[in-house]
This record gives structure tokens, sequence and C-alpha cells, in this order.
């Protein structure tokens, strides 16, 4: 262990090597709140043999705009790249690593899946990498933005998943270098994200293909410390319970994409995609789930649902991100609808082509929108609607007695009301109609369509 009872204070003349061979490095002390490095060269730390290094300090304090190394091969640049650096400045709970291109693949994981292992739930995550050589596994715990750099060259940084009781609220993965002059193509993944946690996924100049933003889990596991202990399905972002923030770099080339696959999730989802913003897809319970830089926009945008679930997928159509869309395999109620900016589109069976905007490329959606398939607007394509001219008051009335539940229309076309009136329609006489809706009722309550109290409320209507 490097350090004790804080403050810690590391400096001087000449630099700090580590050269613990078969221990793990800890930097800072038990209750460490601060690692304050004040030298004035250029390699404060150097660690060239230790297997493991473990952050403790909750926030890095430097002097001097030359101190900005620390432990070169293992955490480089804890201070923000772009920022000079006059007198002491408190970064606050910042872990900055720059990989430096020396290995074509980064991991960030629990600690409990990495090398050497660790304890799952302790709070302890760990980045690592994989191919490549010179860069030991490290270990952090305590800090509130992880940053990390791939630095120059191709690589794929993989955010995997973190300790629940990390304490992080933002984790960056920027595929550029320091000087923001990498011009490689890279791809940042994002497989699982614990809540409370927002990731930013930043690009750089663009290669001869493009930045590939992924988010998708590979691997079927609960979250670890998760109660209960529920596995993520493959293919799926339901896993992402935190916001992502994607942030192209400057359009120098290539074709940057952002790739959203929920094809393994069982159950469908009703998603919105507009020119800066992706909603109801992830796990995320807040709004928006996936956020754009509209400075940069995205090029390709490519999200693929459910292949078991019914989805609804909504596209504002755009003038600079081209979008593509997969319904699933299975050959059910998939609907894809697109906002066309009240510009007369065409649809070819594959493909929706508006003058001025890009195209939509589609497969596997029963249903298809540009405005002018839902006649009662009920929000189902009149392809799938069994209510052609849906009753689509605000909420449930009955005889003139007002319920106040939501008159939901479900993905058959047909909305609570209409159903209702299909019971007047075919019950002889009073008796028999409040029989049929108080059946209706029980079915829609035991599917969760209705709350026990919207039951009750629509029930003291008859």
């Amino acid at each position: 262990r490097v350090g004790g009872a804080p403050p810690m204070t590391y400096g001087g003349a000449a630099s700090v090597v580590i050269t613990h061979a078969a221990n793990a490095v800890v930097l800072g002390g038990a209750g460490a709140n601060i690692f304050e490095l004040s030298a004035a060269n250029t390699a404060v730390f150097t660690h060239n043999q230790g297997p493991e290094v473990t952050i403790e300090a909750r926030s890095f304090r430097f002097s001097g705009d030359a101190s900005r190394e620390a432990l070169k091969n293992g955490i480089d640049n804890p201070a923000p790249a772009s920022t000079n650096i006059a007198g002491v400045t408190d970064f606050g709970d910042t872990l900055n690593i720059d990989v430096g291109g020396i290995a074509p693949t980064v991991l960030i994981d629990d600690d409990a899946f990495a090398p050497g292992g660790g304890a799952a739930g302790d709070g302890v995550s760990a980045v690592w990498t994989v191919g490549g050589g010179g860069f030991p596994t490290i270990l952090f715990t305590g800090v509130e933005t992880l940053n990390v750099i791939g630095g120059p060259g191709p690589q794929t940084i993989d955010l995997i998943a973190v300790d629940n009781a990390s304490g992080l609220t933002h984790v960056i993965l920027d595929g550029d270098n320091t000087t923001n002059t990498d011009a490689s193509d890279d791809v940042l993944r994002v497989q699982t994200l614990s809540a409370g946690i927002t990731v930013t996924l930043l690009g750089g100049p663009d290669g001869a293909a493009g930045d590939v933003y992924e988010l998708k889990n590979l691997i079927a596991r609960p979250r670890v410390g998760e109660v209960p202990a529920t596995a993520i399905p493959i293919n799926s972002v339901d896993g992402i319970l935190g916001q992502v923030v994607v942030q192209p770099g400057a359009d120098e080339g290539g074709v940057d994409t952002l790739q959203v696959t929920d094809s393994g999730d069982a159950s469908g989802d009703t998603v919105t995609a507009t020119a800066t913003t992706i909603d109801g897809i992830t796990g995320h319970a807040g709004s928006p789930d996936i956020g754009f830089n509209s400075a940069n926009p995205i090029d390709t945008l490519v999200i693929d649902t459910s292949n078991t679930g019914d989805d609804v997928v909504d596209v504002d159509q755009m003038v600079m991100t081209g979008i593509t869309t997969d319904g699933g395999g299975h050959t059910a109620g998939d609907t894809l609808r697109v906002d066309t900016q009240g510009i007369t589109g065409t649809d070819n069976g594959s493909v929706v082509s508006t003058p001025g905007l890009q195209d939509v490329n589609y497969a596997n959606f029963e249903c298809v929108d540009i405005g002018d398939n839902d006649a009662d607007n009920d929000g189902v394509c009149d392809d799938l609607d069994a209510c052609a001219a849906s009753d689509t008051s605000a909420t449930v009335v009955i005889d003139g007695c007002d319920s106040l539940v939501t008159n939901d229309v479900g993905p058959d076309g047909c909305s609570i009301s209409d159903q209702i009136d299909d019971i007047a329609i075919a019950s002889g006489n009073d008796r028999q109609f409040t029989r049929g809706v108080r059946r209706l009722l029980r079915r829609l309550a035991r599917s969760g369509a209705l709350s026990r109290a919207e039951e009750t409320a629509i029930r003291n209507c008859l």
C-alpha cells in the first residue's frame, strides 16, 4: 500500500517508481479523501511490475502543468488533458484512464470477473485490456466519474458492467486520444448499466469506416449484487438502467453508426426515435433512454426490436440520419410509424423515401404507416385494426357516467369503450349487458390492462 492517512502528498525532483512485482498496489490509505500529486515532472508515478492498481482516494489534486501523468502504463492523465492547470486544482471524484492505444480491447466490469478475480458486491470495479501488453488491471472504488480513453489506433471499449455499489454516477468511453486527433475506427459498447449512472460515448475523427456505438448485452448473467438476481438476455438492452449519451466527433469521413440491439428481449416495446433521442427501448426509468449530439449527428441509426414480442417503432424521418430498423423474426403485430414531416413519402415494401429526408429502411414489420394507414387515428395500422372506427374518447363513459379511467386502445386496435359497445350490441337486456361488462373487466384486470381500482371505477358506472 502506498499512502497512509489523508492527505497523501507525493512528488519532488524525481519520479516515484512503484515496483511491487508480486503484490497488488493500492494508492491511498484507509478512508483516504485526497491523493495529491505535486511534482513538476511528467511521470509522477510509473507502475511497471505490479499486477493490479486499486484507487481508493476520493479526489485527485495536482500542482503544475507537467504533473498530469500518474501511473504511466496504468493510469495516464488523471487531470483532463484539455485543462491548463494553474496552481492547485481539485478535480473532484474523477478517475481518467488513458490506455494509450497499447491494446485493441478495453474491458470494464465488476472486479469479480477481472483477471485474478475479486469479491462480488464489494463496490469495486475493474478496467483491464485484452491483447497488447504492458497495461495492468486497475481496480477502483469511491470515484464518481470514470473516463476511459482508448488512445491512438482502432479499439473496442466494452462496458460490460460495474459493481452496483461502486458509487459511480458517470462513465465516459472515449475512442479518441488525449489530443483529439485519432482518426481510427472504434467500437464503443455498453452491455449493462446500473441505475443512476449516465454513460457518455465519445467518438473522434472518423477513419475509413466510421465509429460504431453499440448497445447490446453479450453475456447472460445478472448484474452483480442485484436482488433478485435475474439474468439479462443476450442481445437485449433491458439491462441498461441508466441514460446513454452519444456524442460522435466531427464528421471527417466514414459513417458513424449507433446500433441498438434488443432482439433478445422477450417482450415488445413502443420505441420513439427522433433526431436527438431514442426512448422506450432500454431499462432506463427516465427519459430519454438515449440522447444524441445534434451538432455532429449520427450518420446511421440501427434499431433491432424483439424477435418474440409485438413492437411499435415511431420514427421522425430525419434530414441528416439514415435509419434501419428490424421488427424481429416473428410474424405477429409489429408496427412501424414514420412521420414524414408533412411531406408526401413513398413506401416500396422495404424503404420509406421522402424528398429531402434520409431513407428509413425496414424489415419484418407487419404494418407500416406513413400517414395514410390509420383511418381512425388510434395508433394501430388499418392492416391490423379489428375496430376500424374506434371510440377514442379520453376516458371510459357508460350511459353518461364518466369513470375517469383512461380509454386505452389494445394492440388489436380496439379501445375499452369499443369492447363495451360490442357487448351492448350483443346483449338482449341490461342484465346481460352488466354481466358481459363485468366479465370483460375481470379479464382486463387479470391481464394487467386495468388496475383493481380502475376495474371498480368502471363497475360503479353500471
